[in-house]
């Protein structure tokens, strides 16, 4: 029986004032799912223009000294959520208390060292591409997510997702010619993007295995993720010369910029949170539907914002990747 027909018969056998009661219960159900859906395309969508804003170089070249901000400030979050659970039950349930052991660190320390190169290489790619351009750079993950798939797993994929995937591939040469036709285009992005791309195909596999380690508790997981490349990535960073700009930086005695880089690691926190949400109050199907409208909405608002020189062929290799993304993700659910 639907939402409406079970309103009908509450009315017919309780009266009008059960009735009411039942209208406004389906009102505040479908306001749940509006609100997650807005929620996750604002955080999304602000997450990409902060980070692309942060990234940009113009007040600190240090790409990989910023993406550990983000990651010390996501840590900051989970430790913060742990803290204020019990204040705020049962609305907290579904977050694990704040831990780290270094039985289950060792254990989830490969998954990290992919979580590490997955991380770089996207904030690589949006800091190289420009906004408009971004959901294209990073379209092949589910080429590459097939891929793996099969020569990890031995899983093959169905006809029609191989469809959806091939119309993906297409899509992305159309619109990487387009983009590199345009005065904004650089090579070295999409060469980051399809690296990204690997890597989150890679982490989407590999996850699988490493769960039980933490009681395949997802958040759980996250925490430790967060704090293994939060103790990682100085390194790297420090290995790849970024010490001498950032040491020159004025940008880092600017409480602004601190602010910023705040504001970026929240969102980039906030986004596991707005995942999480969309997915309880719909499904998978719907999350990957909103995302996809979402990058639709995040291209043309940067065209317009940015004010982004674009071809034809970069719209219709756009086009196509949310189309094969959509026959892809129809094909797996």
């Amino acid at each position: 029986m639907s939402s409406s027909s079970k309103d009908e018969s509450a009315e017919s056998s309780t009266g009008k004032g059960d009735a009411l009661k039942g209208a406004s219960a389906h009102v505040a159900t479908t306001n749940t799912v509006v609100a997650a859906m807005s929620f996750y395309m604002v955080v999304s969508i602000a997450l990409v223009f902060a980070n692309k804003s942060v990234l940009s170089g113009q007040r600190l070249d240090a790409p990989l000294f910023l993406t550990w901000t983000q990651l010390v400030v996501a840590v900051g979050a989970c430790w913060l959520i742990a803290l204020i659970k019990p204040l705020l039950q049962p609305s907290l349930n579904f977050f694990p208390a704040f831990e780290y052991r270094v039985e289950r660190a060792k254990a989830v320390l490969p998954l990290s060292l992919i979580f590490i190169g997955m991380v770089v290489f996207n904030n690589l790619c949006l800091k190289y591409v420009e906004v408009s351009f971004y959901q294209v750079a990073r379209s092949l993950t589910i080429m590459a997510n097939i891929a793996l798939t099969y020569l990890v797993l031995g899983k093959s994929t169905s006809t029609m997702a191989l469809l959806g995937c091939a119309v993906v591939v297409f899509g992305f040469v159309l619109g990487t010619i387009g983009e590199l036709g345009a005065i904004n285009a650089s090579f070295r992005g999409v060469l980051f993007g399809v690296t990204s791309s690997a890597f989150v195909a890679l982490y989407a596999i590999y996850v699988k295995k490493v769960l039980p380690a933490v009681n395949d508790d997802s958040w759980l997981l996250m925490i430790y993720n967060n704090i293994n490349a939060a103790l990682i990535m100085p390194v790297c960073f420090v290995l790849l010369g970024e010490l001498a700009p950032i040491a020159a930086s004025e940008a880092l005695f600017e409480p602004d910029y601190w602010l910023t880089l705040l504001v970026a690691g929240m969102l980039g926190f906030l986004i596991n949170i707005a995942t999480f949400f969309q997915i309880q109050v719909t499904s998978p199907l719907t999350h990957n539907v909103v995302g996809t409208f979402k990058a639709a909405v995040q291209t043309v608002f940067a065209v317009v914002y940015y004010q982004n020189s674009t071809t034809i062929w970069f719209w219709l290799g756009f086009i196509l990747t949310l189309v094969g993304s959509m026959i892809y993700f129809a094909a797996r659910n």
